[in-house]
């Protein structure tokens, strides 16, 4: 009977204790806060290109990227050849060598629609075919 009494004692006991451990109903544990991780910059895998090695080309090989400009307009000796998107307005300067030959580009210019000016190479890259580069305006060669 000793031994029921004791074991029945400890059983008690027992019970006592893994319900003091327990969390109580409706109440939620303390979370662990996670640790913030900084996502990895994305690298641009586009190739860079610098507009101005498209300086002495004609009029023909720029609108064979481009398409035909949005306006042509003379500035004096030059022609001007004007692409504009709501981003900006990129102008392309061509000028005769000499009279009689084909105009050539020798000055780029880009600018935001409010005249700022901006960067000529973001500005000519907006009004690229899907904003890349075709693979004729890499550094390594054109067309």
């Amino acid at each position: 009977m000793l031994k029921k009494a004791i074991l029945l004692s400890s059983l008690v006991l027992t019970a006592c204790q893994t319900t003091a451990n327990k969390p109580e109903v409706g109440r939620i544990p303390d979370a662990v806060p996670t640790p913030v991780v900084a996502a990895e910059p994305v690298e641009d895998k586009s190739p860079t290109f610098d507009p101005e090695l498209l300086i002495g080309l004609g009029m023909p090989a720029i609108q064979r990227v481009l398409g035909a400009p949005d306006f042509l307009r003379w500035e004096g000796p030059a022609q001007v050849m004007q692409y504009e998107n709501s981003e900006c307005i990129v102008d392309l300067f061509f000028y005769e060598p000499r009279p009689g030959e084909e105009f050539l580009l020798r000055h780029i210019a880009g600018r935001r629609p409010t005249g700022n000016s901006m960067d000529k190479a973001i500005c000519f890259r907006s009004h690229l075919p899907n904003g890349e580069w075709p693979m004729m305006l890499t550094p390594s060669g054109f067309f």
